[in-house]
């Protein structure tokens, strides 16, 4: 049993996309940081005082655990169960703008660029780049 069991067991923790609900990784090149603040996705009794809420430096990722349920829908992460997200970014104490976002549970959204030319980029649990979607849930 414990020969059939401890495989099984470290074949689930070697999978890194079931273990978080999702990340938000600031790959910007010039220093640039984010604030991600989740707007939809998490479970409907979650104030919003209680929601995701980082600021990511630099080459930094801040990642939510799937059984946090202050962002992650209670059973249901799922890749057909999108979170949404407001990310600001910033630089030597100027504000860059806003976006909107989503991205699949268990996936991640990545900001790439500069200040200058900031983009978001959302992949799925398989890292496969998916379609963002604006509007919050």
């Amino acid at each position: 049993m414990v020969r059939v069991f401890l495989p099984l067991a470290l074949t689930f923790l070697a999978i890194p996309n079931y273990v978080f609900s999702y990340c938000v990784i600031n790959k910007l090149t010039d220093g640039t940081s984010i604030n991600a603040v989740q707007t939809g996705g998490q479970s409907l009794a979650v104030p919003k005082s209680g929601r995701f809420s980082k600021n990511i430096l630099s080459n930094m990722k801040e990642c939510c655990p799937w059984k946090d349920y202050q962002c992650n829908r209670r059973f249901l992460n799922h890749p057909e169960n999108e979170v949404y997200f407001t990310v600001s970014y910033a630089k030597d104490g100027k504000n860059g703008g806003t976006q909107k976002t989503s991205c699949p549970a268990s996936g991640y959204i990545v900001a790439r660029g500069t200040f200058e030319n900031f983009q978001l980029e959302s992949y799925d649990a398989s890292h496969l780049r998916v379609q963002g979607q604006s509007g919050d849930d």
